[in-house]
Parts: structure tokens; sequence; C-alpha cells
């Protein structure tokens, strides 16, 4: 079974990807999921499977298309991370990560909760012009709550009453 907040984010970034008729994806920190969203031939490029993110062994326009779903936030260089991924792709790069004040205020209430830990370094200056707002702080922690009980509390609804029309995610897609 697939976690609703995965997804949904894996289905847009294969909405994406099919508008592009892949034959080929890398999907960099990838594990499997992306495959059950679309139909074509699919490379999972994770630190488990010797691939590093910031230096891709592969030649340039080895793939139609390079994705990544909630990775570039667990990268250190974030910005060879997405040079790297374009380097690699013919079509398009195609990301979704969480951006920006918003999420970095998330990330910090997320804190609060000893049974949730996830620890991100969100990126807050990537271009604009490639960016997409995509989940927003309700979705995200209302969609958290229903894996985490101890979220699931006043506090959360609370913060997101505050907080929930703003943008915790961003889809980045950047075309060749």
């Amino acid at each position: 079974m697939i976690h609703p907040i995965t997804a949904i984010l894996h289905h847009e970034i294969a909405f994406q990807a099919a508008g592009r008729n892949p034959k080929s994806i890398i999907d960099i920190g990838g594990v499997g999921k992306l495959k059950s969203f679309i139909d074509c031939k699919i490379t999972d490029a994770n630190k488990k499977k010797g691939y590093d993110g910031t230096n891709l062994k592969f030649p340039n326009n080895s793939f139609d298309l390079a994705v990544s779903v909630a990775t570039l936030e667990h990268v250190d260089n974030q910005q060879k991370f997405i040079d790297e991924s374009i380097r690699v792709a013919k079509i398009a790069a195609i990301h979704w990560f969480p951006y920006g004040q918003p999420a970095v205020e998330v990330e910090n209430f997320k804190k609060r909760f000893s049974t949730y830990s996830h620890p991100c370094k969100i990126p807050t200056n990537i271009d604009r012009q490639y960016r997409t707002p995509f989940i927003s702080v309700s979705e995200h922690l209302l969609l958290l709550a229903t894996l985490y009980e101890e979220i699931n509390c006043e506090e959360t609804y609370n913060f997101v009453d505050q907080h929930g029309y703003k943008n915790y995610g961003t889809l980045m897609i950047v075309n060749k």
C-alpha cells in the first residue's frame, strides 16, 4: 500500500512525465514507487543501489526524463543535484520538493513530535521560473496526521488553521 501523500506526488510526477512520452526515466532517490504510476523503463537511482544524485555515472542525455520525489531536501549540494538531473535528461527534469519559508516552518513544527523524525534541509533559493506550487501546508500536515497518531492533535489543527493556505511544496520542471 502507498500512503496518500506519496500517491499524490507520484501521480503528479507521472502525469507531467506522461505528457512528454518518455521511453526511459531515471528516478533519482527512487525506490520503485513510480513504476506503479507510469509505464516505461525506470531506473531507480538511490544510495542503497550505489548512486549519488550529485554525481550520476551516466553520459549526458542518457534518459528521456530525470525525476525525483521528495529527495532534494535530503541532499547537501542541491544545485549540483538539479544540474546533474538536467545533464542526464534528454527532454526534461521534473522534481517535487518542500520549498521556502512555509516548509521551513512546517519542518520546525514537526520537530515537536518525538515519533516523527525526518530531517530535511529545505531549499529556499531555487530559481522561481521553473517552479509551480504543489501541495499546501494543510494537505501535507493533515495527510501526515493519518500516519502519525501523535501529530493528529489540536496543536496540528491550530497550526493548519494559521498556515494551511500556504504552499508547502513545489513542482520544478526544467524542459531542455
